[in-house]
């Protein structure tokens, strides 16, 4: 069974290794405790965990309490394709279910993901060139209630 918890300093090396595996041109990973530990100073990280194994993660800014910014996520690299990142939207999704506008940036290139999060109710919004300063373009992703 999948469960969510807030992740605490504790749990940097395991999430400094997920973002390790997922460490892309269309992945800025944090790779260092600084990293994580500002991070967890501007988002609220969760970990998700199936019988008490890490399998991801994902940080979540509120901005108001009616804008979210999913601000990370990343499975583990040995259990993608297995319908965790599905659960693990769900349960986000669930618990923001207030929130009037969602949205995320991902690379363009990271096509998993925009299905994953056009299934779940995202649009593509928008293209950003350069969005990082890292020459690569990220797409703006939102999920909007009227």
């Amino acid at each position: 069974m999948v469960t969510f918890r807030q992740a605490t300093p504790n749990d940097i090396p395991t999430l400094i290794k997920f973002d390790r595996e997922a460490q892309s041109k269309r992945y800025t990973a944090y790779l260092t405790v600084g990293e994580w530990l500002k991070e967890m100073s501007e988002s609220t990280v969760y970990i998700f965990e199936d019988d008490s194994v890490p399998i991801g993660m994902f940080s979540v800014q509120e901005k108001t309490p009616d804008h979210i910014y999913f601000a990370g996520f990343v499975v583990g690299l040995q259990y993608r394709g297995r319908g965790y990142a599905r659960q693990a939207m769900c349960y986000f999704l669930s618990m923001y279910s207030n929130a009037r506008r969602i949205d995320l940036v991902t690379h363009p290139q990271n096509s998993n993901a925009i299905m994953l999060y056009l299934k779940s109710g995202f649009f593509i919004e928008a293209w950003k060139e350069n969005f990082y300063g890292d020459g690569e373009p990220r797409i703006v992703m939102a999920r909007v209630k009227i």
